[in-house]
């Protein structure tokens, strides 16, 4: 189970994070006034969910597809 949380954490802080962070660092940017920054920070948020669920639940249920079919030929 270690190794699963230390792949989830990885996978989401390089492919979830840091691929949303360059368009919230654009908007940042370009924002002119604390609405625009608001807007921009939750669009940023939902990018993160998105993928994180997305991509996440996916990586995670094949990963313990792929733990249970081992386990059952291991303690067979």
């Amino acid at each position: 189970m270690n190794h699963f949380d230390t792949n989830f954490q990885y996978y989401i802080m390089f492919e979830v994070l840091e691929v949303s962070w360059p368009d919230f660092s654009n908007e940042m940017k370009v924002a002119k006034d604390l609405d625009d920054i608001l807007a921009a920070h939750e669009k940023y948020l939902h990018s993160i969910v998105k993928l994180s669920i997305r991509m996440g639940l996916r990586s995670c249920c094949s990963y313990l597809r792929h733990l249970f079919v081992q386990d059952l030929f291991v303690f067979r």
